[in-house]
């Protein structure tokens, strides 16, 4: 791709630059998945700046399809910052595919489509875990309750073909917005959105069956572990207890069933948790 470009220089076709952006980005992914994150960063770089230039060259005739590219890869970057927790730099990405994202959402309107509302969505959760990652939890409040109303809406939008990825990503916004309310101490908020959370995610475990991913598993798991902490820290230990047990169930399932998931040490701590509030 890049030699075509070297060779047709001035005549290098919008869609070629976009596919060569793409490659970037599909690199950048592989990079990621493989813990390589310093070298996905500078893929996701790459692929802005051929984005970017794109964007000045087209104008007004800039497609929807490259505004969404363009905003996949600066969440992408700001996903593999994150992951290496250079947090404001993470938030600036974000905040720059919530800008693109939200002016398609204008332009497109009523037919703006549901990937793209889920996209935007996960945008604002991703921004709001990277200021949660700095402790700016009432920030990350603002950016998980903008991206629950905008999954809600895509939810009763949907009904029936709601998928089971995009109900997921909203009981990780309700997870996400408990756990930062608990940030905050405010554990009766934590405690009804993990409460909300932990309904959509056994919705899901009954209509999925044995197709129920091992992903949406521990999710569930993370989620009454979770709220068993939150009740730990209003001193409702009985029911502590049973969200604990709960989660230790599915967590030692998870195991068993994928070879993987919480380490060892992680379950023991569990366990003796739940015979120290027994005995209480």
């Amino acid at each position: 791709m890049e030699a075509l470009r070297d060779t047709l220089r001035d005549k290098w076709l919008g869609e070629f630059q976009n596919d060569l952006a793409g490659a970037y980005i599909n690199r950048g992914n592989a990079r990621a998945r493989s813990q390589k994150f310093p070298g996905a960063i500078k893929d996701y770089g790459n692929a802005i700046t051929i984005l970017e230039a794109l964007r000045k060259t087209l104008g007004d005739k800039w497609p929807g399809k490259f505004q969404n590219d363009l905003a996949n890869a600066y969440m992408n970057r700001g996903n593999a910052s994150q992951d290496i927790q250079k947090f404001p730099e993470a938030i600036e990405d974000y905040g720059s595919a919530i800008t693109i994202r939200e002016a398609l959402r204008d332009t497109l309107r009523d037919n703006w489509p549901s990937e793209f509302q889920n996209d935007l969505a996960k945008t604002y959760m991703n921004r709001g875990n990277a200021r949660k990652g700095i402790q700016d939890f009432s920030e990350a409040v603002k950016d998980y309750n903008n991206s629950i109303t905008i999954m809600e809406a895509l939810r009763n939008a949907m009904e029936d073909k709601w998928p089971g990825e995009f109900q997921n990503d909203l009981a990780n916004a309700y997870m996400n917005r408990g756990n930062a309310c608990k940030g905050i101490q405010d554990f009766s908020e934590a405690i009804e959105n993990y409460g909300s959370a932990i309904t959509i995610q056994e919705t899901l475990r009954k209509a999925l069956g044995d197709k129920w991913p091992g992903e949406f598993q521990n999710n569930l798991a993370s989620a009454y572990a979770n709220r068993g902490t939150a009740r730990k820290n209003i001193q409702n230990f009985p029911e502590a207890i049973e969200d604990y047990k709960k989660a230790l169930e599915l967590f030692e399932l998870f195991k068993k069933k994928f070879q993987g998931g919480q380490p060892e040490d992680f379950l023991q701590t569990l366990r003796n948790e739940i015979i120290r509030l027994e005995n209480k």
